[in-house]
């Protein structure tokens, strides 16, 4: 879900009533759910050729493999200054969710530590993580912002 949202990919859904196309941000609704009807089924997943770099990191449940967090990151920098930068994450909360306000810190200004640092600092304001048998949500939270930095930080060199 993550890598999906953080390309605005887009999912072709197949059905008796014929097709439709959902973006990535509508198409996951909670926790191992979609749009998707009984009588549908995903035939497509189109995502954007802008050539923009991307990353994906997660932080695995060593009993499923499943991500605790898992976090997408996609940037495009020129000349040490970001451009463009989307960050979804997974895991954290019972739906993959856009890190806006991480994203809106960065897009448009000179690539340094202390900001890629003040971003992820601010990647999980306002979740509500969830708080299960294999993370609590301070934990879900915590780790939040600190794959983020990870991501960005490979991502962006800094």
């Amino acid at each position: 879900p993550a890598a999906a949202l953080a390309v605005d990919a887009e999912l072709v859904i197949a059905g008796a009533h014929g097709t439709r196309t959902v973006h990535a941000a509508d198409f996951f609704t909670g926790m191992l759910t979609t749009v998707i009807h009984p009588d549908e089924i995903l035939t497509e997943i189109r995502v954007p050729g802008d050539g923009t770099p991307g990353i994906y990191l997660k932080h695995r449940n060593a009993a499923s493999g499943y991500a605790t967090v898992g976090v997408a990151v996609t940037a495009s920098h020129d000349h040490g200054h970001i451009g463009t930068v989307t960050i979804a994450v997974t895991g954290a909360t019972s739906v993959a969710f856009r890190a806006s306000g991480a994203e809106h810190a960065l897009n448009g200004h000179a690539v340094s530590a202390h900001l890629l640092d003040e971003a992820a600092a601010h990647a999980a304001d306002g979740l509500e993580c969830l708080s299960d048998i294999h993370a609590p949500a301070a934990y879900r939270s915590q780790l939040v912002k600190v794959m983020v930095r990870r991501a960005l930080g490979k991502l962006l060199h800094a």
